[in-house]
């Protein structure tokens, strides 16, 4: 079981999420960290340390082996379980590994949507600005034209 830092879950930012089979639950703190907990049981099964400020929002992948974290630094991470945390019921070490940082927005990344293949991540922005990112974080589409910033994508 990984000892839990943020016992005090006042610090929360980002809404819950759950996870595809409904076995995990993921919390965004202010601190920039994002905690994955086993529903089942309340256990803390890893902390993904990867942002400096605020988590905004989370998503998980649609095939349960990653998730997306937005923050208001102007980025957002791409991580990814090992099978540890995505095929079992297994507690108790690392399970996540940050595989990319979707870096070059020019403000807060609101939300994000991760299309049904996994391949492709949508996301929004505070400049009022739509953008469709591969996984491996090159940018390849961006949609102008909002008047005001989103609050939820869907696709």
């Amino acid at each position: 079981m990984v000892s839990n830092p943020h016992s005090d879950f006042t610090t929360h930012s980002a809404p819950c999420q759950l996870s595809a089979t409904c076995q995990f639950s993921s919390h965004g703190l202010l601190s920039g960290v994002v905690l994955i907990l086993d529903i089942a049981t309340g256990t803390l099964v890893d902390c993904l340390r990867g942002h400096a400020i605020m988590v905004c929002s989370i998503v998980f992948m649609p095939n349960g082996k990653g998730l997306v974290s937005c923050s208001q630094e102007n980025a957002f991470n791409y991580w990814e379980f090992n099978a540890a945390l995505s095929n079992t019921h297994e507690t108790g070490g690392q399970f996540s590994r940050r595989m990319q940082e979707f870096m070059g927005h020019r403000d807060i990344v609101v939300p994000a949507v991760i299309l049904h293949d996994g391949q492709w991540i949508v996301s929004s922005l505070h400049d009022c600005t739509v953008q469709f990112w591969d996984r491996h974080g090159c940018m390849h589409l961006t949609l102008q034209g909002h008047h005001s910033y989103g609050t939820r994508l869907s696709l």
